[in-house]
Protein backbone atom coordinates (compact mmCIF):
# COMPACT_ATOMS: atom_id res chain seq x y z
CA UNK A 1 0.00 0.00 0.00
CA UNK A 2 2.73 2.34 0.89
CA UNK A 3 4.68 1.58 -2.40
CA UNK A 4 1.98 1.97 -4.43
CA UNK A 5 0.75 5.60 -2.97
CA UNK A 6 4.73 6.05 -2.94
CA UNK A 7 4.31 5.90 -6.71
CA UNK A 8 1.47 7.81 -6.93
CA UNK A 9 2.77 10.87 -5.40
CA UNK A 10 5.68 10.02 -7.65
CA UNK A 11 3.96 10.15 -10.86
CA UNK A 12 1.99 13.17 -9.54
CA UNK A 13 5.25 15.12 -9.33
CA UNK A 14 6.51 14.36 -12.40
CA UNK A 15 3.38 15.68 -14.13
CA UNK A 16 3.46 18.68 -12.46
CA UNK A 17 7.36 18.51 -13.17
CA UNK A 18 6.14 18.46 -16.71
CA UNK A 19 2.92 21.16 -16.89
CA UNK A 20 5.90 23.23 -14.67
CA UNK A 21 8.02 23.24 -18.35
CA UNK A 22 5.19 23.68 -20.42
CA UNK A 23 4.14 27.03 -18.65
CA UNK A 24 7.34 28.55 -18.05
CA UNK A 25 8.30 28.02 -21.78
CA UNK A 26 4.40 29.76 -22.32
CA UNK A 27 5.14 32.31 -20.21
CA UNK A 28 8.68 32.92 -21.52
CA UNK A 29 6.83 33.58 -24.64
CA UNK A 30 4.13 35.78 -23.35
CA UNK A 31 6.86 38.19 -21.62
CA UNK A 32 5.91 37.53 -17.90
CA UNK A 33 8.77 39.74 -16.78
CA UNK A 34 7.36 43.15 -18.37
CA UNK A 35 3.31 42.05 -17.54
CA UNK A 36 4.86 41.93 -13.80
CA UNK A 37 6.44 45.20 -14.07
CA UNK A 38 4.14 46.81 -15.96
CA UNK A 39 1.19 45.46 -13.12
CA UNK A 40 3.21 46.54 -9.82
CA UNK A 41 3.83 50.38 -11.87
CA UNK A 42 -0.35 50.23 -12.53
CA UNK A 43 -0.86 49.41 -8.26
CA UNK A 44 1.83 52.19 -7.19
CA UNK A 45 -0.20 54.43 -9.23
CA UNK A 46 -3.29 53.50 -7.85
CA UNK A 47 -1.85 54.35 -4.71
CA UNK A 48 -1.25 58.55 -5.62
CA UNK A 49 -5.12 59.08 -4.46
CA UNK A 50 -6.63 60.25 -1.04
CA UNK A 51 -9.14 61.74 0.58
CA UNK A 52 -9.03 65.20 1.37
CA UNK A 53 -11.61 66.01 4.19
CA UNK A 54 -11.80 70.22 3.63
CA UNK A 55 -13.19 69.14 0.23
CA UNK A 56 -14.75 65.65 0.98
CA UNK A 57 -13.16 64.23 -2.17
CA UNK A 58 -10.65 61.82 -3.02
CA UNK A 59 -8.27 63.77 -5.21
CA UNK A 60 -4.63 62.83 -6.55
CA UNK A 61 -1.63 63.64 -4.30
CA UNK A 62 0.93 65.91 -4.78
CA UNK A 63 4.20 65.72 -6.73
CA UNK A 64 3.00 62.12 -7.95
CA UNK A 65 3.19 60.31 -11.41
CA UNK A 66 0.54 58.51 -12.47
CA UNK A 67 1.08 56.06 -14.95
CA UNK A 68 -1.22 54.12 -17.35
CA UNK A 69 -0.65 51.63 -19.30
CA UNK A 70 -2.01 50.02 -22.09
CA UNK A 71 -0.58 47.33 -24.88
CA UNK A 72 -0.19 50.37 -27.35
CA UNK A 73 1.00 53.38 -25.24
CA UNK A 74 1.89 54.43 -21.74
CA UNK A 75 0.94 57.53 -20.66
CA UNK A 76 2.66 59.70 -17.52
CA UNK A 77 0.51 62.43 -15.53
CA UNK A 78 2.64 64.10 -13.14
CA UNK A 79 0.73 66.06 -10.44
CA UNK A 80 1.66 69.68 -8.84
CA UNK A 81 0.33 71.39 -5.54
CA UNK A 82 -0.24 74.52 -7.98
CA UNK A 83 -2.83 75.94 -5.85
CA UNK A 84 -0.91 75.47 -2.35
CA UNK A 85 -4.17 73.30 -0.91
CA UNK A 86 -1.98 69.93 -0.22
CA UNK A 87 -4.22 68.69 -3.71
CA UNK A 88 -2.40 67.53 -6.16
CA UNK A 89 -3.37 68.11 -10.24
CA UNK A 90 -2.35 67.20 -13.55
CA UNK A 91 -1.02 70.77 -14.24
CA UNK A 92 2.14 72.51 -14.48
CA UNK A 93 0.68 75.37 -12.73
CA UNK A 94 -1.21 78.89 -12.94
CA UNK A 95 0.31 81.40 -14.87
CA UNK A 96 -0.22 85.17 -14.00
CA UNK A 97 -1.53 88.36 -16.02
CA UNK A 98 -4.34 86.63 -17.85
CA UNK A 99 -7.46 88.08 -19.11
CA UNK A 100 -9.49 84.66 -18.66
CA UNK A 101 -8.91 81.83 -16.03
CA UNK A 102 -10.77 79.02 -17.11
CA UNK A 103 -11.08 75.61 -15.75
CA UNK A 104 -11.10 72.39 -17.84
CA UNK A 105 -13.56 69.92 -16.59
CA UNK A 106 -13.94 66.51 -18.67
CA UNK A 107 -13.50 62.68 -18.73
CA UNK A 108 -10.52 60.92 -19.85
CA UNK A 109 -10.36 62.78 -23.03
CA UNK A 110 -9.66 65.75 -20.85
CA UNK A 111 -7.12 63.96 -18.79
CA UNK A 112 -5.18 63.33 -21.92
CA UNK A 113 -5.27 59.62 -21.62
CA UNK A 114 -3.30 58.47 -25.05
CA UNK A 115 -0.98 61.93 -25.47
CA UNK A 116 2.18 59.87 -23.73
CA UNK A 117 2.65 63.07 -21.19
CA UNK A 118 -0.50 65.54 -20.86
CA UNK A 119 1.75 68.51 -19.80
CA UNK A 120 3.48 68.07 -23.15
CA UNK A 121 0.91 66.64 -25.33
CA UNK A 122 -2.60 67.14 -23.54
CA UNK A 123 -4.86 69.73 -25.61
CA UNK A 124 -5.19 71.83 -22.50
CA UNK A 125 -1.50 72.46 -22.07
CA UNK A 126 -1.37 73.03 -26.10
CA UNK A 127 -4.12 75.81 -25.85
CA UNK A 128 -2.38 77.35 -22.97
CA UNK A 129 0.72 77.46 -25.32
CA UNK A 130 -1.68 78.84 -28.10
CA UNK A 131 -3.34 81.34 -26.54
CA UNK A 132 -1.53 83.92 -24.85
CA UNK A 133 -4.44 85.04 -22.85
CA UNK A 134 -6.06 82.29 -21.38
CA UNK A 135 -4.83 80.01 -18.30
CA UNK A 136 -6.57 76.47 -17.93
CA UNK A 137 -6.16 74.18 -14.41
CA UNK A 138 -7.23 70.63 -16.19
CA UNK A 139 -9.88 69.71 -13.20
CA UNK A 140 -10.08 66.25 -15.57
CA UNK A 141 -10.04 64.04 -12.53
CA UNK A 142 -13.05 65.37 -10.90
CA UNK A 143 -15.02 61.85 -12.37
CA UNK A 144 -16.05 60.55 -15.25
CA UNK A 145 -19.11 61.98 -15.90
CA UNK A 146 -21.20 65.26 -16.00
CA UNK A 147 -22.92 63.91 -12.42
CA UNK A 148 -19.55 63.64 -11.07
CA UNK A 149 -18.02 66.37 -12.32
CA UNK A 150 -20.87 68.57 -11.59
CA UNK A 151 -20.79 67.22 -7.55
CA UNK A 152 -16.85 67.79 -7.10
CA UNK A 153 -16.34 70.60 -8.68
CA UNK A 154 -19.07 72.45 -6.56
CA UNK A 155 -16.98 70.85 -3.48
CA UNK A 156 -13.51 72.83 -4.61
CA UNK A 157 -14.48 75.58 -7.04
CA UNK A 158 -14.38 78.03 -4.27
CA UNK A 159 -10.71 77.18 -3.87
CA UNK A 160 -10.23 78.04 -7.29
CA UNK A 161 -9.94 82.06 -8.91
CA UNK A 162 -11.78 81.43 -12.43
CA UNK A 163 -14.63 82.87 -14.43
CA UNK A 164 -14.90 80.54 -17.11
CA UNK A 165 -15.77 76.74 -16.95
CA UNK A 166 -14.69 74.76 -20.28
CA UNK A 167 -17.09 71.67 -19.84
CA UNK A 168 -16.31 68.79 -22.49
CA UNK A 169 -18.66 65.90 -23.34
CA UNK A 170 -16.91 63.19 -25.50
CA UNK A 171 -19.28 61.35 -27.40
CA UNK A 172 -20.73 58.38 -26.81
CA UNK A 173 -19.19 57.58 -24.02
CA UNK A 174 -20.62 60.38 -21.82
CA UNK A 175 -24.22 59.26 -22.33
CA UNK A 176 -23.21 56.26 -20.46
CA UNK A 177 -21.26 57.94 -17.77
CA UNK A 178 -23.89 60.06 -17.03
CA UNK A 179 -26.59 57.02 -16.33
CA UNK A 180 -24.01 56.37 -13.39
CA UNK A 181 -24.33 57.72 -9.88
CA UNK A 182 -21.89 55.37 -8.25
CA UNK A 183 -18.67 57.59 -7.51
CA UNK A 184 -15.61 56.41 -5.54
CA UNK A 185 -15.53 59.53 -3.37
CA UNK A 186 -19.58 59.49 -2.65
CA UNK A 187 -18.84 55.63 -1.42
CA UNK A 188 -15.27 56.06 0.55
CA UNK A 189 -17.08 58.91 2.05
CA UNK A 190 -20.32 56.75 3.14
CA UNK A 191 -18.14 53.59 4.76
CA UNK A 192 -16.06 56.37 6.43
CA UNK A 193 -19.20 57.69 8.28
CA UNK A 194 -20.83 54.14 8.90
CA UNK A 195 -17.78 52.15 9.83
CA UNK A 196 -16.12 54.85 11.56
CA UNK A 197 -12.57 54.28 9.82
CA UNK A 198 -9.93 56.39 10.75
CA UNK A 199 -7.37 57.98 8.38
CA UNK A 200 -4.94 55.27 7.38
CA UNK A 201 -7.93 52.57 7.56
CA UNK A 202 -9.33 55.09 4.64
CA UNK A 203 -6.75 55.26 2.81
CA UNK A 204 -6.33 51.34 2.80
CA UNK A 205 -9.85 50.91 1.51
CA UNK A 206 -9.00 53.72 -1.14
CA UNK A 207 -6.15 51.61 -1.92
CA UNK A 208 -7.72 48.62 -2.54
CA UNK A 209 -10.49 49.99 -4.48
CA UNK A 210 -8.16 51.73 -6.54
CA UNK A 211 -6.49 48.69 -7.57
CA UNK A 212 -9.09 46.54 -8.68
CA UNK A 213 -8.09 49.14 -12.37
CA UNK A 214 -6.50 46.52 -14.32
CA UNK A 215 -7.02 44.10 -11.54
CA UNK A 216 -5.73 40.34 -13.09
CA UNK A 217 -5.69 37.72 -10.26
CA UNK A 218 -2.67 35.83 -12.62
CA UNK A 219 -0.52 38.88 -12.08
CA UNK A 220 -1.58 39.52 -8.82
CA UNK A 221 -0.14 35.76 -7.84
CA UNK A 222 2.79 36.09 -9.39
CA UNK A 223 3.49 40.10 -7.87
CA UNK A 224 2.59 38.74 -4.42
CA UNK A 225 3.95 35.11 -3.90
CA UNK A 226 7.91 35.53 -3.26
CA UNK A 227 9.03 32.18 -1.87
CA UNK A 228 7.84 29.98 -5.16
CA UNK A 229 5.45 30.81 -7.88
CA UNK A 230 4.19 27.51 -10.10
CA UNK A 231 3.41 28.46 -13.92
CA UNK A 232 0.96 25.95 -13.67
CA UNK A 233 -0.82 27.65 -10.78
CA UNK A 234 -0.37 31.28 -12.84
CA UNK A 235 -1.72 29.44 -15.92
CA UNK A 236 -4.80 27.99 -14.24
CA UNK A 237 -5.27 32.00 -12.89
CA UNK A 238 -4.69 33.15 -16.22
CA UNK A 239 -7.44 30.42 -17.77
CA UNK A 240 -10.26 31.36 -15.15
CA UNK A 241 -9.36 35.21 -15.67
CA UNK A 242 -10.19 34.58 -19.33
CA UNK A 243 -13.47 32.93 -18.49
CA UNK A 244 -14.48 36.07 -16.18
CA UNK A 245 -13.74 38.01 -19.09
CA UNK A 246 -16.63 36.04 -21.01
CA UNK A 247 -18.85 35.83 -18.35
CA UNK A 248 -18.43 32.02 -18.30
CA UNK A 249 -18.30 31.84 -14.76
CA UNK A 250 -20.79 33.04 -11.64
CA UNK A 251 -19.72 36.38 -10.28
CA UNK A 252 -19.82 34.79 -6.60
CA UNK A 253 -16.81 32.46 -7.90
CA UNK A 254 -14.71 35.28 -9.61
CA UNK A 255 -11.16 35.10 -8.76
CA UNK A 256 -11.34 38.93 -8.32
CA UNK A 257 -13.47 38.73 -5.11
CA UNK A 258 -12.05 35.30 -3.82
CA UNK A 259 -8.41 36.95 -4.17
CA UNK A 260 -8.22 40.52 -4.09
CA UNK A 261 -9.42 40.79 -0.41
CA UNK A 262 -11.54 43.57 -1.76
CA UNK A 263 -15.19 43.41 -0.88
CA UNK A 264 -15.65 46.87 -1.89
CA UNK A 265 -15.19 46.45 -5.15
CA UNK A 266 -18.10 44.06 -5.27
CA UNK A 267 -20.09 46.24 -2.83
CA UNK A 268 -19.51 49.12 -5.03
CA UNK A 269 -20.27 47.48 -8.57
CA UNK A 270 -23.47 46.51 -7.20
CA UNK A 271 -24.15 50.48 -5.89
CA UNK A 272 -23.92 50.45 -2.31
CA UNK A 273 -24.05 54.24 -1.10
CA UNK A 274 -24.72 55.48 -4.74
CA UNK A 275 -24.91 58.96 -4.65
CA UNK A 276 -28.86 58.49 -4.90
CA UNK A 277 -29.17 61.18 -7.84
CA UNK A 278 -30.65 58.59 -10.33
CA UNK A 279 -33.04 55.85 -10.53
CA UNK A 280 -33.43 51.99 -11.06
CA UNK A 281 -34.60 53.22 -14.57
CA UNK A 282 -31.64 54.94 -15.10
CA UNK A 283 -29.38 51.83 -13.94
CA UNK A 284 -31.13 49.69 -16.66
CA UNK A 285 -30.60 51.97 -19.32
CA UNK A 286 -26.69 52.29 -18.21
CA UNK A 287 -26.74 48.05 -18.30
CA UNK A 288 -28.70 48.04 -21.57
CA UNK A 289 -26.29 50.29 -23.21
CA UNK A 290 -23.19 48.24 -21.68
CA UNK A 291 -24.48 45.12 -22.95
CA UNK A 292 -25.19 46.47 -26.46
CA UNK A 293 -21.32 47.36 -26.56
CA UNK A 294 -18.79 45.81 -29.39
CA UNK A 295 -15.39 45.79 -30.84
CA UNK A 296 -16.20 46.22 -34.57
CA UNK A 297 -13.14 46.28 -37.61
CA UNK A 298 -14.28 48.89 -40.15
CA UNK A 299 -11.44 49.45 -43.06
CA UNK A 300 -8.63 48.36 -40.77
CA UNK A 301 -9.58 50.46 -37.94
CA UNK A 302 -11.14 49.13 -34.37
CA UNK A 303 -14.26 50.73 -33.26
CA UNK A 304 -16.41 50.36 -30.15
CA UNK A 305 -20.14 50.65 -30.85
CA UNK A 306 -23.08 50.31 -28.80
CA UNK A 307 -26.36 48.98 -31.03
CA UNK A 308 -28.63 50.20 -28.28
CA UNK A 309 -28.16 53.50 -30.28
CA UNK A 310 -30.04 52.60 -32.82
CA UNK A 311 -33.15 52.29 -31.11
CA UNK A 312 -34.60 55.79 -31.29
CA UNK A 313 -36.95 56.06 -28.50
CA UNK A 314 -34.11 54.75 -26.17
CA UNK A 315 -31.40 57.08 -27.85
CA UNK A 316 -33.99 60.05 -27.55
CA UNK A 317 -34.19 59.26 -23.61
CA UNK A 318 -30.52 59.21 -22.97
CA UNK A 319 -30.12 62.53 -24.93
CA UNK A 320 -32.54 64.15 -23.13
CA UNK A 321 -31.42 62.54 -19.35
CA UNK A 322 -27.75 64.17 -20.28
CA UNK A 323 -29.33 67.36 -21.69
CA UNK A 324 -30.71 67.75 -18.52
CA UNK A 325 -28.05 67.69 -16.54
CA UNK A 326 -25.97 69.98 -18.78
CA UNK A 327 -28.09 72.86 -18.75
CA UNK A 328 -28.43 72.79 -14.71
CA UNK A 329 -24.88 72.35 -14.68
CA UNK A 330 -24.43 75.55 -16.77
CA UNK A 331 -27.23 77.51 -15.10
CA UNK A 332 -25.38 76.91 -11.65
CA UNK A 333 -21.79 78.28 -13.50
CA UNK A 334 -23.79 81.24 -14.65
CA UNK A 335 -25.10 82.19 -11.02
CA UNK A 336 -22.00 82.20 -9.90
CA UNK A 337 -21.02 84.79 -12.74
CA UNK A 338 -18.76 82.58 -14.84
CA UNK A 339 -19.25 81.57 -17.83
CA UNK A 340 -19.93 78.38 -19.31
CA UNK A 341 -18.11 76.88 -23.19
CA UNK A 342 -19.03 72.95 -23.96
CA UNK A 343 -16.40 71.21 -26.16
CA UNK A 344 -17.67 68.02 -27.49
CA UNK A 345 -14.76 65.68 -27.97
CA UNK A 346 -15.74 63.30 -30.85
CA UNK A 347 -15.32 59.58 -30.62
CA UNK A 348 -13.94 57.44 -32.88
CA UNK A 349 -17.09 56.82 -34.58
CA UNK A 350 -18.54 60.57 -34.86
CA UNK A 351 -15.26 61.36 -36.93
CA UNK A 352 -15.21 58.15 -39.45
CA UNK A 353 -18.53 56.67 -39.58
CA UNK A 354 -20.02 59.73 -41.64
CA UNK A 355 -16.95 58.74 -44.19
CA UNK A 356 -17.71 55.09 -44.52
CA UNK A 357 -21.78 56.04 -44.61
CA UNK A 358 -21.81 54.19 -47.89
CA UNK A 359 -20.25 51.22 -47.04
CA UNK A 360 -21.63 50.65 -43.60
CA UNK A 361 -24.26 47.33 -43.28
CA UNK A 362 -27.44 48.34 -41.94
CA UNK A 363 -26.00 46.90 -38.27
CA UNK A 364 -23.71 49.68 -38.22
CA UNK A 365 -25.98 52.47 -39.45
CA UNK A 366 -26.25 54.61 -36.22
CA UNK A 367 -26.36 58.28 -37.54
CA UNK A 368 -23.71 59.65 -34.99
CA UNK A 369 -23.91 63.41 -36.65
CA UNK A 370 -27.86 62.99 -35.81
CA UNK A 371 -26.61 62.22 -32.66
CA UNK A 372 -24.62 64.95 -31.41
CA UNK A 373 -27.55 67.82 -33.01
CA UNK A 374 -30.07 66.32 -31.50
CA UNK A 375 -27.93 67.03 -27.88
CA UNK A 376 -27.41 70.39 -28.84
CA UNK A 377 -30.38 71.25 -29.91
CA UNK A 378 -31.70 70.15 -26.30
CA UNK A 379 -29.16 72.25 -24.85
CA UNK A 380 -30.49 76.37 -23.43
CA UNK A 381 -30.01 78.37 -26.24
CA UNK A 382 -27.29 80.32 -24.23
CA UNK A 383 -24.57 77.74 -23.89
CA UNK A 384 -21.93 78.52 -26.53
CA UNK A 385 -20.70 75.06 -27.97
CA UNK A 386 -17.41 73.93 -29.85
CA UNK A 387 -18.36 70.87 -31.93
CA UNK A 388 -14.79 70.81 -33.43
CA UNK A 389 -16.06 66.73 -35.06
CA UNK A 390 -16.68 68.38 -38.73
CA UNK A 391 -13.17 69.68 -38.27
CA UNK A 392 -11.60 66.28 -37.05
CA UNK A 393 -13.07 64.61 -40.37
CA UNK A 394 -12.30 67.03 -42.85
CA UNK A 395 -8.40 66.36 -41.64
CA UNK A 396 -9.08 61.95 -42.15
CA UNK A 397 -10.32 62.59 -45.89
CA UNK A 398 -7.77 65.24 -46.57
CA UNK A 399 -5.11 63.57 -44.82
CA UNK A 400 -6.26 59.69 -45.60
CA UNK A 401 -2.84 58.34 -44.50
CA UNK A 402 -3.00 59.94 -40.80
CA UNK A 403 -3.89 58.37 -37.78
CA UNK A 404 -5.46 60.42 -34.95
CA UNK A 405 -6.65 57.78 -32.46
CA UNK A 406 -5.07 54.86 -31.34
CA UNK A 407 -6.14 51.70 -33.28
CA UNK A 408 -7.38 49.45 -29.94
CA UNK A 409 -7.89 52.38 -27.50
CA UNK A 410 -10.21 54.46 -28.56
CA UNK A 411 -8.64 57.68 -27.03
CA UNK A 412 -6.48 60.52 -29.40
CA UNK A 413 -2.89 60.06 -29.97
CA UNK A 414 -0.63 62.90 -29.90
CA UNK A 415 -1.33 64.05 -33.54
CA UNK A 416 -4.97 63.94 -32.71
CA UNK A 417 -4.70 65.91 -29.45
CA UNK A 418 -2.72 68.49 -31.32
CA UNK A 419 -5.56 68.95 -33.70
CA UNK A 420 -7.98 69.62 -31.10
CA UNK A 421 -5.73 71.90 -29.38
CA UNK A 422 -5.78 73.78 -32.74
CA UNK A 423 -9.27 73.63 -33.76
CA UNK A 424 -10.79 74.74 -30.10
CA UNK A 425 -8.40 77.80 -29.90
CA UNK A 426 -9.25 78.76 -33.18
CA UNK A 427 -12.83 78.72 -32.18
CA UNK A 428 -12.35 80.40 -28.42
CA UNK A 429 -10.11 82.97 -30.24
CA UNK A 430 -13.63 83.74 -32.08
CA UNK A 431 -15.64 83.83 -29.20
CA UNK A 432 -13.48 86.02 -27.17
CA UNK A 433 -11.76 88.08 -30.17
CA UNK A 434 -8.76 88.56 -28.02
CA UNK A 435 -6.55 89.07 -30.66
CA UNK A 436 -4.50 85.82 -31.16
Amino acid sequence: MAKQFLKIIKSLFLLFIIFELIFFIYFSFSNLKQQISDYKIRKLSAQSYKYFSQFELILPKPNSNIIHITDEFTDNFKTKDVLDLGVGFFDDGINQNKKVYSVAIGDSFTRGIGSLDNLKYGWVELIEKRLKWIDILNLAHLGGGALHQRYSYNKIKSSIDHNLVLFNFSTTLGFIENLDDRFPTHYMRSIMVHENLNESQLQERIDNLNNAHGYKVYLEYFTNNHFYHSYTVGFVFKFISLLEIKNLIPKKFQTHYITGKNQDVHNFNKGKYRMGLLNEEHADMRTRLEQSRSTKVLNDRNFSEFTAYADKVFLDKIINHSAKIINEFSEEVKLDGRDFIMTILPSKNDVYYPIYKGTLSNENKIDYEEIRNKLKLKLKKDIKIIDITEDLTKFVIKNPQEEIYWFNDNHFNKLGYKLVSDFISKKLNKIYDFGN
